[in-house]
């Protein structure tokens, strides 16, 4: 019963929360329109407030609120408008006020506070080399707008570069300082660090019977487990490598006659600071052979010549490669 009190109140509170952050002010006034109450207005006016680099006629289409609609205060329409200028991730505060009420008219503002914008960036624990790597692929430009969702791209974009360079657990932490030199922007920098090379420690396979774990390894060009006696061959791990191998695995059963042959599973997991394991399990299926060969539309050579060219007879094991070339 308590659970169920607490759960009511939470949801209480939330629902207060959400009305407050749509809650339209009289502009002037101390009074403030009453949600027990609401009223329908014509709009008269709208005006935005606080933007330095948007457009403001762009801004007031975004709301979905045009002069002359009839909207409830409170109500959906202004709560809705709040909404779809916050989908754009351009804003760091929004406030709708209304003006002036004369009447069923209302004089809507929608006081706005832009997020800042991008001034420059730096990168702390990379060689200047290894910087203007990635600043190519982050194609970050001055006056962009600093959002999370940039953030967050910024950081997976490094992880990334550094991934595909075989460090696989590098830690990426982008922060941001205001610039005092231009107005409403912030300087970003991108810190990196535990970037460690990360090699293959054991890779274990399931499912195989056509070819031993020995011979499945083999046609894994681009993983190799680390040893000491492997000392001509690379054990860093690659994703991309990784995802290419399971493929060469596939083709190979392929050729020996499981055309339905596929990876049913594959991950990697961390044994250490600088090791993962490989896992992979194969469904092999069942295995195929030739059995009827017939020719179509040959009029220049009979049927018999052009099976003595392919050179594949009826029982003989189906092989993809085979078939292609």
């Amino acid at each position: 019963m308590l659970e169920k009190v607490q759960r009511f109140l939470l949801i209480t509170l939330l629902l207060m929360s959400y009305r407050l952050s749509a809650q339209v002010q009289i502009g002037g006034v101390e009074e403030q329109i009453d949600y027990a109450n609401p009223k329908e207005y014509e709009v008269a006016g709208i005006t935005v407030t606080g933007v330095q680099f948007l457009d403001e006629s762009a801004l007031i289409t975004l709301t979905g609120i045009s002069i002359g609609d009839k909207i409830r205060v409170p109500g959906d329409d202004i709560s809705d408008a709040i909404n779809n200028l916050w989908k754009q991730g351009l804003l760091a505060d929004i406030k709708v006020i209304a003006r002036k009420i004369e009447g069923n008219l209302i004089f809507l503002e929608f006081a706005l506070a832009e997020r800042p914008r991008l001034s420059k960036f730096s990168f702390k624990g990379v060689s200047k080399g290894e910087a203007d790597k990635i600043r190519e692929k982050l194609q970050l430009v001055t006056g962009k707008v600093i959002t999370e969702n940039l953030k967050q791209n910024t950081v997976n974009r490094v992880k990334e570069h550094f991934i595909d360079k075989g460090f696989l657990f590098t830690d990426v932490e982008v922060t941001t300082e205001k610039d005092t030199t231009i107005l409403n922007s912030e300087i970003m920098t991108v810190s990196v660090s535990n970037k460690k090379r990360i090699k293959v420690n054991e890779i274990k396979i399931a499912g195989n019977t056509e070819f031993s774990d020995k011979k499945v390894r083999r046609k894994m060009k681009g993983t190799k487990e680390k040893g000491f006696y492997k000392i001509f061959t690379s054990s860093k791990f690659n994703e991309t490598a990784f995802e290419t191998d399971q493929q060469k695995i596939v083709d190979a059963y392929k050729d020996k006659g499981y055309r339905d042959a596929r990876i049913v599973r594959d991950t990697f997991y961390r044994v250490s600071d600088k090791t993962v394991n490989v896992e992979i399990d194969i469904d092999e299926g069942r295995k195929y052979f030739f059995r009827k060969i017939t020719w179509v539309g040959n009029t220049k050579f009979p049927s018999t010549m052009l099976s003595q060219l392919l050179d594949i007879n009826p029982g003989d094991v189906y092989s993809q490669q085979k078939l292609d070339q």
